[in-house]
């Protein structure tokens, strides 16, 4: 039997321990292992396909189509009531819009909370190689590996993000300015004032 890259990568970070690996590296901690271990699944989910892989047949819409666009935000207002906005987009321009409350949550949390969202809705929908803009910085630069996630209540999201980005068969996330993301902005504060 043939597994897939990533079984193989979920069978090695299930039984491999940071402590195992002392002897080697010294000083290697949960977090570096873990932050290794995610880097490789993402890097994985966006290079490399398995082609024994069985092809999934998109859906008839235009947004089944590969590289789907997806334009995210998410907002928290003075009361920190969380919103999150998300735009998907086909090249035929149809759309799909998501506007949501999430509860009391932080401006960063919210942006974590429509990504996950956003692709959440994409493997529940069958869009399988999607492309995530997003004008929040702090965001694309974790999920690139360019920052590491040092905010306690950002690592569970981080986590649940990568785990699900490595569901994908394509995936890229973009920076963009905020003045092109105005729509999934309106929608992320209108989600925080629900």
């Amino acid at each position: 039997m043939k597994h897939t890259e990533n079984e193989i990568l979920e069978a090695l970070k299930s039984n491999v321990k940071s402590e195992d690996l002392t002897a080697t590296l010294p000083g290697m901690s949960e977090g570096q292992l873990d932050e290794f271990f995610n880097k490789v699944s993402y890097l994985l989910s966006n290079n490399v396909t398995d082609s024994d892989s069985p092809k999934r047949t998109k859906k008839e819409s235009g947004l089944g189509q590969t590289n789907t666009s997806i334009f995210i935000d998410g907002a928290s207002d003075s009361n920190e009531n969380g919103g999150i906005g998300i735009v998907f987009r086909s090249k035929e321009g149809e759309e799909f819009l998501i506007s949501r409350s999430i509860g009391k949550a932080t401006n960063n949390e919210a942006e974590y909370n429509s990504l996950i969202t956003a692709i959440d809705e994409s493997l529940k929908n069958d869009f399988r190689s999607i492309e995530i803009y997003s004008d929040s910085e702090l965001l694309v630069k974790h999920i690139h590996g360019e920052y590491k996630v040092k905010a306690p209540n950002l690592k569970p999201l981080y986590d649940r993000a990568m785990k699900s980005i490595s569901k994908l068969d394509r995936f890229s996330i973009k920076w963009v300015p905020r003045e092109e993301n105005t729509l999934a902005d309106d929608l992320a504060k209108k989600g925080s004032k629900l």
